[in-house]
C-alpha cells in the first residue's frame, strides 16, 4: 500500500528549490571570500638579509604590479617571465657562494608571503633567483599558494627585477654599513 507516498506535498518541492537556492548562496559567498581568488599584484615586497639594518619594503604599486605571483609554470597563464623570474631560460646552476636575500611577496587574503631568495652575480651582472624545494623551510606555504612543479631549482632574474632590486640593496647595504 502506498497511500502515504501518494499524498501530495506542495509545499516540499518550494521548500527544496528554497533550500537549493540558499546552499548555493552559502556556496558562492564563501569561495568568493577565498584566497585563491584573491590572484591580485602583491601589496607589499620585503627584501630581507642578515648584513641589513633593517628589511627593504616596497609597497608602491607602480613597482610591486610589475612581479606577479599569480603568472608563470603552474597557473593558467604559464608565462615565460613572471614573478621576478624570465622561466624561459629554465633551470639554471647560479656561481657558488653568492650572497642570498629572502623576497617576500605578500598577497591580498593570505596569511604568509609567497618567498623565493634571490642571488646576484657581480662578475657576469646576472641575478638569480631560487624557488624553495621539499626539504626548504618556505616550500609547503608556497605551494599552497602556486605549485609550479618546478621547485628546488634556480632560475635567472628578470632585468626589471634587477633594475629595481640591485640599486636597493646596493643602498640598504651602504646605509647597513655605516651603522
Amino acid at each position: 500500500m502506498r497511500i502515504a507516498n501518494s499524498v501530495r506535498k506542495p509545499w516540499l518541492s518550494v521548500y527544496k528549490s528554497r533550500a537549493a537556492y540558499l546552499v548555493f548562496e552559502v556556496l558562492l559567498i564563501s569561495f568568493a571570500s577565498f584566497p585563491s581568488f584573491a590572484k591580485g599584484p602583491p601589496r607589499e615586497i620585503t627584501i630581507e638579509n642578515p648584513r641589513f639594518a633593517r628589511p627593504i619594503e616596497i609597497t608602491d604599486p607602480a613597482i610591486t604590479t610589475n612581479f606577479q605571483v599569480f603568472a608563470g609554470p603552474g597557473t593558467s597563464t604559464n608565462e615565460s617571465q613572471s614573478l621576478i623570474i624570465d622561466w624561459a631560460t629554465g633551470a639554471v646552476t647560479p656561481p657558488s657562494g653568492l650572497e642570498s636575500y629572502r623576497v617576500s611577496f605578500y598577497l591580498a587574503g593570505y596569511v604568509h608571503p609567497y618567498v623565493v631568495l634571490y642571488a646576484f652575480d657581480h662578475s657576469n651582472k646576472q641575478g638569480y633567483v631560487y624557488l624553495p624545494g621539499k626539504k626548504d623551510e618556505w616550500y609547503r606555504t608556497n605551494v599552497s599558494i602556486v605549485a609550479r612543479r618546478v621547485e628546488g631549482n634556480w632560475f635567472r632574474a628578470l632585468a626589471r627585477w634587477e633594475d629595481v632590486a640591485r640599486p636597493m640593496i646596493e643602498k640598504q647595504l651602504t646605509i647597513s654599513l655605516k651603522k
